[in-house]
């Protein structure tokens, strides 16, 4: 519908007039879209069959085509159509991705945008490309920033209309799916049918789907990676997940929903198909007549889209009422010991986080091969303690040696960043957080004033910038469970340690937490203290006996002296004299002993 304008006019004759002006982006119209009945669903009945076989076939090549991958998530391929593909345009998404910069740079925004993809990195939004040549297709990007969003006040927003040289853009080559714009006069009519109205979204639907990896090459786009040096180089980025912005997203969003409602299980169908007919792309708008199908509709609804998700954890207390059927149990029956702490040990991992008790545990850890951070979120409900894995990063270190405490430090730092994340994502109040790191070295940085080398201050200052320094705890290495990720471990090992399990101890109260006093190798700490040094310069005064060894011989330099003072009184004589050279004489030899005695005398030359 494009940009709109609304509200009262002021200065017109006569009375306060409301004007709504619609303004319309003519850079990806499609100027027919003005007159065409086809633009609000009303085509010809050849024209509309036509279009309805091709609309079947995309879908068909969708059905077979997603999956669920190992991350637990939709994935989808990219709706192809039958012309010629894009070839790398990396010299445009350059030249775009200079522009960008200076626009970020008059704003002072870069640190800020570039939060952006690094959360993305984090969250396996984005990966770095694995081929790091020009070939592929490039999405150029330019930000976008809404100073009034409550949430994302500044977001990268991807074109991926920018065409190759042979004038082909990736959205040209890509099938758009069914007319979406055909479903709004049904959802408002709809909406207005019943007497409560309805409307729910899905929170960043488009990032919860994934993108295989064959087709990741056509979605790439370039930023700048700095180094732990401070050295900046140019990066090819690809998404994993399906982009906003590229013509077929829209329909990608649709029909995975779809898919998600067609296979809900028989006793939510009813939900489902008004789910169904209720969804514009991740906006869900209906109607219903009374409180009691809201309500009903609001808890089906939650279930039919987590089905699938939540089935692990829902069949539990459908085992307990088994057991209790089979026991022959009456409803007000008290249950068994054992099916009592059963159910309530189930109750305690599916309680409300507002209910609990909640702290977020923060660990880190490096090697010579890896670092790694971890972050579990502990809830307590009366005696009973779960945890549970909110967060985890290992990376491998840079070729260039690093020493394992500057190597410990850049995982604190990870863990750090991690930490903002969770907090935002989990929005817990009154939750604890804690940091955990097995480097006195490290811990003494941090809680320490410094002044550091550059290397070790940028990371200090960063991370106590997003921590507090008394939030930070020493834990002994073989409690650590960053320690795992940092070293690596087989399939078969990492299912034996039950890692994402999280530390017993923390399963443990407070006080029985590790609290070592540990040993500081003040070698390390100090190897890294800004080095500052004391110089101490002599300056001694230049005497004219040092000017005189330019002279081979001792009359030379006589006779020099006397043509020196000559200068100076302005002689017009032209031979030296006897009074003169002698005279001479008596200077150079008052100038040895002066030089030589270190004693100064006032008034010898005048005398």
């Amino acid at each position: 519908m494009g940009w709109t304008i609304q509200g009262p006019v002021t200065g017109v004759q006569g009375s306060m007039t409301n004007m709504t002006t619609t303004l319309h982006s003519l850079t990806n119209l499609d100027i027919s879209d003005l007159w065409s009945l086809e633009a609000v669903g009303i085509r010809d009945p050849a024209e509309q069959t036509l279009k309805s076989t091709r609309d079947m076939e995309v879908i068909k090549a969708f059905e077979e085509n997603v999956h669920i991958n190992t991350e637990g998530r939709y994935e989808v391929c990219l709706p192809w159509r039958d012309v010629p593909r894009p070839q790398t345009n990396y010299d445009l998404a350059k030249k775009r991705l200079d522009s960008a910069m200076s626009r970020l740079k008059h704003l002072g925004k870069i640190d800020n945008y570039d939060k952006v993809f690094r959360e993305w990195l984090q969250l396996n939004i984005i990966e770095v490309a694995p081929d790091q040549s020009i070939q592929g297709h490039y999405m150029a990007h330019h930000p976008v920033i809404k100073e009034s969003s409550l949430t994302t006040k500044l977001r990268p927003v991807f074109d991926a209309s920018a065409k190759d040289r042979n004038g082909i853009s990736l959205n040209s080559c890509l099938e758009k799916g069914v007319n979406l714009l055909e479903k709004i006069p049904n959802l408002l009519i709809n909406f207005r049918r019943s007497k409560i109205g309805v409307t729910a979204d899905i929170a960043k639907a488009f990032l919860q789907i994934s993108i295989v990896p064959e087709d990741r090459d056509y979605l790439r786009f370039l930023w700048w990676s700095t180094d732990d040096e401070g050295n900046r180089a140019l990066v090819t980025y690809r998404h994993r997940r399906v982009v906003f912005g590229v013509t077929s997203s829209p329909f990608h969003l649709v029909a995975t929903i779809n898919h998600h409602l067609d296979n809900c299980t028989d006793n939510l169908k009813e939900t489902a198909i008004k789910l169904k007919k209720s969804f514009y792309v991740d906006n869900c708008v209906t109607s219903l007549e009374s409180e009691e199908e809201l309500e009903k509709f609001i808890r089906e609804s939650k279930d039919v889209m987590m089905n699938g998700v939540t089935c692990p954890t829902t069949i539990v207390p459908k085992m307990i009422i088994q057991k209790s059927w089979c026991r022959k149990l009456t409803w007000d029956e008290e249950l068994p010991e054992e099916l009592a702490k059963e159910f309530k040990k189930w109750r305690l991992t599916r309680a409300p986080i507002k209910e609990c008790e909640t702290s977020l545990h923060v660990f880190c850890d490096a090697s010579k091969e890896a670092y790694s951070a971890c972050i579990y979120l502990r809830s307590k409900l009366g005696e009973q303690v779960n945890l549970s894995l909110v967060l985890a990063k290992a990376r491998v270190t840079p070729v260039k040696q690093i020493t394992i405490p500057r190597l410990e430090l850049i995982a604190a730092t990870l863990a750090s960043r991690l930490a903002v994340t969770a907090i935002e994502s989990l929005a817990i109040a009154n939750c604890s957080v804690y940091y955990w790191s097995d480097s006195s070295v490290v811990l003494t940085w941090i809680k320490g004033d410094g002044p550091w080398s550059v290397f070790v201050n940028n990371r200090v200052k960063e991370i106590k910038t997003m921590t507090s320094t008394t939030a930070w705890r020493h834990v002994p290495g073989h409690l650590n469970p960053a320690d795992l990720p940092s070293r690596g471990v087989n399939p078969k090992g990492f299912l034996e340690s039950r890692w994402w399990e999280g530390p017993s101890w923390l399963l443990l109260d407070e006080d029985s937490w590790p609290t070592t006093d540990f040993t500081v190798n003040s070698t390390a700490v100090e190897d890294e203290r800004k080095k500052t040094g004391t110089v101490a310069m002599l300056i001694q005064e230049e005497s004219i006996l040092d000017r005189f060894t330019y002279f081979s011989s001792y009359i030379k330099i006589v006779r020099m002296i006397c043509w020196m003072l000559r200068l100076k009184k302005k002689s017009v004589t032209r031979e030296l004299t006897y009074d003169e050279f002698e005279y001479a004489e008596n200077v150079l030899c008052y100038q040895a002993q002066r030089r030589l005695s270190g004693v100064l005398s006032n008034g010898v030359t005048s005398s």
